[in-house]
C-alpha cells in the first residue's frame, strides 16, 4: 500500500488506518461521529492527496480538456476552477474531475481516487484519436498533497497562516499562499457542505503544512478528520461519490445536468443531448429508511410493485441529522420525493423506506458560501 505525503502526521496523531485504493489512510482518529460534528461546528483537516492528479500544459490543453470535459472549460480564467464530468461517447461518465486553471495553457486537473489508471489511459487514447499533439500531461498524483480544512472556522484558522487577499476567495476560486514556510494553492472547494479550503501542495512540503494548520487552528479545537467522517459529511450534502457513477449512469441521471454546457464540443454532446431532451430514466435519489439503527449494505435491493428497481450505491447513519440515509438510482418515477418503497436487508429482512430530497443538509448552500 501507498502512503500519502502526511502519513507522518497521521501516525503521531494515532490515526487508525484503512485501504482507500492502492493508498492506506486513516479512517478515523478520534472517532468518526466526533470528527464529522467538528467538521460542521469547529474545524477539520482531512487528508485528499489520494485523489488522481495530472498536469495539463501546451498550446493544445484548453482544446483538448474542452474535448474530455462536459463543462464549458472556456470559461475559466487564472486562479478560477470548475466542476465536470468526463464522459464517453454514450455519456456515461468516465470521472468527475475539478480543473484549475494555473495560466494560459496550463492546467491541475484532480479526478477519482480509483480512476488514476483508466483516466490516464482515456488521456493517451483521446489525445491520439483527436490528434492533440500540443498538450503535454503528466501524472503528478505522487508529486502532490491535498488538504482540506473545513468548518465554521476554517476561515480564521488561515488568517493566522495568510496574508488578507486569501479572504477574498469566492467559491471554485484559488490563490497562491504561504503556509509554514512552504509555496502552495489555497482553494476555496470540498466536499463536506461547509465553509472551507483544500490546500494544494508539494508532497515533501506537506508534513510541516499539517503541522501549520493544527497549530493556527488549535484555539478553534481543531481535528484530524479521518475517511468515514468525510463519506457521512458528503452524503448529508447528497455529494456523489465513484459508488454512484460507475454503474453506466450519466450527468442528467446524477443531477448534474447544470454542469453539461451542451453548446461545447466535448464527448458524449450528442448522447447527453438526446438524454436531456428526452429526460433521464433512472435518477439518483435519497432513501430515509425506517430507523436510525438499520443501515442498509452497499448493493442491497431496492423494490417496488414487486420487482428490484435499483441497488444502493452509499449509506450510513448521519450524525447531524441522526438518520440512516441511503442513495440509490431508480426509475425517474419512483424518484420523487414521498414514495414508499422497500429494501431487502440480509438479517432484517425487507423493509420500507421512504424517498427523500439528497441534499439534506443546508439545501440553500449558504455555508459553504459564507
Amino acid at each position: 500500500m501507498k502512503h500519502t505525503p502526511f502519513h507522518v502526521n497521521h501516525a503521531a496523531a494515532q490515526g487508525q488506518f484503512g485501504p482507500v485504493g492502492e493508498w492506506t489512510v486513516p479512517s478515523f482518529y478520534a472517532g468518526a461521529e466526533a470528527e464529522h460534528r467538528a467538521t460542521r461546528e469547529r474545524v477539520t483537516m482531512t487528508d485528499f492527496s489520494t485523489m488522481c492528479k495530472f498536469d495539463f500544459k501546451g498550446p493544445d490543453a484548453a482544446g483538448f480538456l474542452q474535448k474530455l470535459l462536459v463543462n464549458n472549460v472556456n470559461k475559466l480564467r487564472p486562479g478560477k476552477a470548475l466542476y465536470s464530468a468526463m464522459c464517453n461517447e454514450a455519456g456515461e461518465f468516465v470521472d468527475d474531475v475539478t480543473l484549475y486553471m494555473l495560466g494560459e495553457g496550463h492546467y491541475i486537473l484532480i479526478g477519482g481516487i480509483p480512476a488514476r489508471a483508466s483516466d490516464s489511459a482515456w488521456f493517451q487514447a483521446k489525445q491520439a484519436e483527436f490528434g492533440y499533439k500540443s498538450v503535454y500531461i503528466t501524472d503528478i498524483t505522487s508529486a502532490l498533497g491535498v488538504l482540506s480544512v473545513a468548518g465554521p472556522y476554517s476561515r480564521d484558522t488561515f488568517r493566522k497562516l495568510c496574508d488578507g487577499p486569501f479572504t477574498q476567495l469566492k467559491f471554485f476560486e484559488f490563490c497562491g499562499v504561504c503556509i509554514g514556510g512552504h509555496d502552495c494553492l489555497l482553494s476555496r472547494t470540498g466536499v463536506t457542505g461547509e465553509l472551507g479550503y483544500e490546500i494544494i501542495a508539494n508532497a515533501e512540503d506537506c508534513p510541516d503544512i499539517w503541522d501549520a494548520v493544527l497549530e493556527a487552528g488549535a484555539e478553534f479545537g481543531i481535528m484530524p478528520c479521518g475517511m468515514a467522517a468525510s463519506g457521512t459529511l458528503r452524503m448529508e450534502k447528497g455529494y456523489i461519490s465513484g459508488r454512484e457513477f460507475l454503474g453506466h449512469t450519466n450527468p442528467y441521471e446524477m443531477g448534474l445536468g447544470w454542469s453539461v454546457a451542451l453548446d461545447t464540443d466535448f464527448i458524449g454532446r450528442e448522447a447527453l443531448r438526446s438524454v436531456r431532451d428526452a429526460g433521464p430514466a433512472r435518477k439518483l435519489c435519497a432513501l430515509k429508511m425506517p430507523d436510525r439503527g438499520i443501515v442498509a449494505p452497499a448493493q442491497a435491493e431496492v423494490v417496488a410493485d414487486g420487482a428490484v428497481i435499483g441497488r444502493v450505491t452509499s449509506s450510513a447513519w448521519l450524525p447531524t441529522l441522526d438518520i440512516s440515509y441511503a442513495m440509490t438510482i431508480i426509475p425517474a418515477e419512483y424518484a420523487v420525493p414521498g414514495t414508499r418503497v422497500s429494501v431487502k436487508l440480509p438479517e432484517a429482512g425487507i423493509v420500507e423506506a421512504e424517498v427523500v430530497e439528497k441534499n439534506l443538509y443546508d439545501p440553500s448552500g449558504s455555508r459553504i458560501k459564507g
